[in-house]
């Protein structure tokens, strides 16, 4: 995005703004979606839609690791996700794709913020770019956070009154 905005300086025979607004078509057509399935319950089902397209973009880090692995045959690990419901402590370590999504967050927020005043069209849609990707980054932190272990560590070892 950000070659694109930039590119807003000089003379483009491109409509930016109509990709920005083109950009939110598939989120309007799955909520759409949603209501035609779900028609009783479609207002609580529509609730969790913002998390999850914001985790839909995160993810694409991870994604494309895995997409070039199986692409080149090569064999990753798979290590399960952090619970917490029932008082375990177990956590992954930060790596290299919750480093990847801060990188990306800050690019996509950079952009956004270039964009605002070169092609405010697409601000919207890289500021959401920003947010999914923050918002994955910030999962990644806290999850692995090593003094918020040690106190769910010491709150499941304490009898239970």
């Amino acid at each position: 995005s950000l070659p694109l905005v930039l590119w807003q300086q000089g003379v483009s025979p491109a409509r930016v703004d109509l990709l920005g607004l083109a950009g939110f078509g598939p989120p309007l057509l799955v909520g759409l979606g949603q209501i035609m399935l779900a028609r009783k319950d479609w207002p609580q089902r529509l609730l969790y839609y913002p998390v999850l397209v914001l985790l839909g973009i995160g993810l694409a880090c991870g994604n494309t690791r895995a997409t070039y692995e199986a692409f080149f045959g090569q064999s990753g690990v798979f290590l399960r996700t952090p619970k917490g419901g029932n008082g375990s402590a177990y956590a992954l370590g930060v790596d290299w794709s919750t480093w990847g999504e801060a990188c990306l967050a800050f690019y996509a927020l950079v952009t956004g913020l270039l964009a605002l005043d070169l092609a405010p069209g697409l601000a919207p849609f890289v500021f959401l770019y920003a947010l999914g990707f923050g918002y994955t980054a910030a999962l990644g932190f806290w999850q692995s956070d090593p003094q918020r272990l040690r106190q769910r560590k010491s709150k499941s070892a304490e009898p239970a009154q």
